[in-house]
């Protein structure tokens, strides 16, 4: 049944990006859909994109076992650095009479400039590309119950995400990422709720990431583990904090048997002996 919702899924995703490949006029539809998308078109494409199946599968795993710590690259730094481009790049760079960044850097510097950053970005995307195959093969053979391995889910998804995207370029890619941006957004809503429905409720889910302290994304420890490693501190002797063979030797039963068995005597004579004299 699930499988089915994925393969239907696909198809609705591959029929979206066929139907978007007929809008395509020329080069500047090709890549940039000839900049005739609005805000919630271009929102949604940005959102599918970088919020695709990797981070959907492994932000929650990232955050179970390290906490807010594990997701500070992802998704928190990848979305700082996202408004920082719209806030700072994103309109000066419309402005110009350019299709890609390689374009900028060709007319800004030289060809060489081009290549260089083109192989660049090629390579960069490769691992976050291969993390969103991968994704999609598991998810393939976990609802299968093991009848589609993860090979063959991962070469399923590309040939789909390949038929679309080279038919109709950034058009394609624009409405196929509106759709999915729909079907995640609501997926995971749905998801939260039966989830929270089966742990007890938000409140519990919350209060026990917070009593592991997955909350916690400082390096530093917390007050607590701060106040009780101090107490555990406070509890040893004195003479344990500076040296604990030095503690150990002094509340040792034979030094203390043999101090005990010093006359008094013997000890106001050394005592008398050690202070300084004074003269008049």
């Amino acid at each position: 049944m699930l499988v089915s919702f994925i393969l239907l899924y696909l198809a609705i995703s591959l029929g979206v990006g066929l139907y978007a490949a007929t809008r395509v006029r020329g080069a500047a539809d090709y890549a940039v859909a000839n900049k005739r998308f609005g805000a919630p078109i271009v929102t949604a494409t940005v959102f599918a994109t970088w919020f695709g199946a990797e981070t959907v599968l492994g932000i929650p795993a990232a955050f179970l076992k390290d906490g807010l710590r594990g997701v500070v690259a992802d998704p928190f730094a990848a979305v700082a650095c996202l408004v920082l481009v719209g806030l700072v790049f994103a309109r000066p760079l419309f402005r110009l009479d350019v299709l890609t960044l390689g374009d900028y850097f060709r007319s800004r510097y030289d060809r060489t400039s081009e290549i260089i950053l083109s192989l660049c970005i090629a390579f960069s995307y490769l691992g976050w590309i291969a993390a969103q195959f991968v994704a999609l093969g598991l998810a393939f053979s976990v609802l299968s119950g093991g009848a589609i391995d993860v090979r063959t889910g991962i070469v399923i998804g590309a040939a789909i995400v390949l038929a679309y995207t080279m038919a109709g370029g950034m058009w394609s890619v624009s409405l196929t990422d509106f759709f999915q941006a729909a079907v995640i957004v609501i997926g995971m809503v749905y998801v939260a709720w039966v989830v929270a429905e089966l742990a007890g409720g938000v409140a519990r889910v919350v209060d026990a990431a917070a009593a592991s302290e997955r909350f916690r994304w400082a390096p530093f420890r917390s007050r607590t583990s701060c106040s009780a490693s101090r107490a555990r501190r406070t509890k040893r002797p004195r003479c344990a904090r500076r040296s604990p063979a030095a503690c150990s030797i002094s509340r040792s039963p034979r030094s203390r048997s043999s101090s005990s068995r010093r006359p008094r005597s013997s000890i106001r004579r050394w005592s008398s002996a050690s202070s300084p004299r004074t003269t008049s």
